[in-house]
């Protein structure tokens, strides 16, 4: 599970906007019903994995044949909990999610360089801001019965400044188009 926003404004609150709306997702997506239907969503690739008779790298079928094994297990609690013989609880102790947030940030217009003290000050205390603000949106969230207990919750917050968001997509882009026609 994990999130990510691409995000830029005008009003130079890019960061701002983006944890905002990471936090909404978490509320979202931590209510029991949606995660019993990602649950569901992952119980249907059960079968999308070659079967063992059918690998070919004998090099690594020892390391196949015991990841299917493990495979076959997860789906099968999966498949107890969709049923409801089972709860998230009984086999969640803890969920890891990472929650991306790229911005357009406003310090690569108030600075031509990026490895100066200045620079890397003002970095620091955008990121630090903008996880306090996390942090204190994310203690407003109440909790609901089924949900996972919050304090299992490993979330790891990365947030990435850049300078433009429309360069930043040409780019992706341009990389895109390259691997589609090497």
């Amino acid at each position: 599970m994990g999130e990510s926003k691409l995000y830029s404004r005008k009003d130079g609150k890019a960061g701002n906007h983006g944890v905002n709306d990471l936090i909404e997702d978490i509320k979202a997506h931590f209510k029991s019903d949606f995660l019993y239907r990602e649950l569901a969503l992952i119980g249907k690739i059960k079968h999308s994995f070659v079967p063992l008779e059918e690998y070919e790298d004998l090099n690594t079928k020892d390391e196949y044949e015991e990841f299917l094994k493990k495979k076959k297990y997860w789906f099968n609690v999966l498949e107890d909990v969709e049923k409801n013989n089972k709860k998230l609880q009984d086999f969640l102790n803890s969920v890891t999610i990472p929650l991306v947030c790229t911005y357009q940030s406003e310090l690569f217009k108030n600075h031509k360089q990026e490895d100066t003290p200045d620079f890397i000050a003002e970095y620091e205390e955008e990121v630090r801001n903008l996880k306090l603000l996390f942090d204190s949106k994310l203690k407003d969230i109440e909790q609901e019965i089924g949900e996972p207990i919050r304090t299992n919750l490993n979330i790891i917050l990365i947030l990435f400044p850049i300078p433009s968001k429309k360069e930043l997509i040409k780019v992706l882009h341009q990389k895109l188009y390259n691997q589609q026609n090497a």
